[in-house]
């Protein structure tokens, strides 16, 4: 064994095999593979009533001034779900909107004004346009443009 090995650790003294699956194992592996890849293809659809109820939590923060804590706590769950599900399912696109979404909500500590709640409206309705036009990946003019707009937008606002 080379002497660098042994100085980092890597030698096969500190290998650790991994044992063979069994049979069973194997079956369990391809059931769930399965599930995901099904998960992904009606992935659009989820992301699609996810948006409905983004859209619908706003118009229940517009409605219920008073009652805005649980409402943005609300639009933050969704957003939240969204953004760990969208990598997941091939579409970073509704991952980084839906970050961008989140932190913003993260940042209010109040019922939000008329230029912030504009800024929420232009986070779902690029959720929605994300959604409607199938746009996956961060990469791409229209993504870049997206992407860059709300950046601005949320920069402006939170000065």
């Amino acid at each position: 064994m080379a002497e660098d090995d042994k100085a980092n650790g890597s030698g096969p003294e500190n290998r650790t095999e991994r044992p063979e699956l069994s049979e069973q194992e194997k079956a369990m592996l391809r059931r769930a593979e399965a599930v995901i890849s099904n998960l992904a293809e009606t992935y659009p659809d989820v992301a699609a009533r996810d948006v409905e109820r983004l859209e619908t939590a706003v118009e229940a923060l517009e409605a219920d001034p008073p009652g805005y804590a649980k409402h943005l706590a609300r639009i933050f769950e969704i957003s939240h779900d969204m953004k760990g599900q969208g990598a997941s399912f091939g579409y970073p696109m509704i991952t980084e909107v839906g970050n961008l979404l989140c932190r913003f909500v993260e940042r209010l500590d109040g019922p939000p004004d008329e230029e912030q709640m504009m800024v929420v409206k232009i986070h779902v309705g690029t959720l929605r346009v994300v959604v409607t036009d199938g746009i996956r990946t961060t990469e791409g003019e229209v993504a870049e443009t997206l992407l860059g707009g709300l950046q601005l937008v949320n920069r402006k606002v939170s000065e």
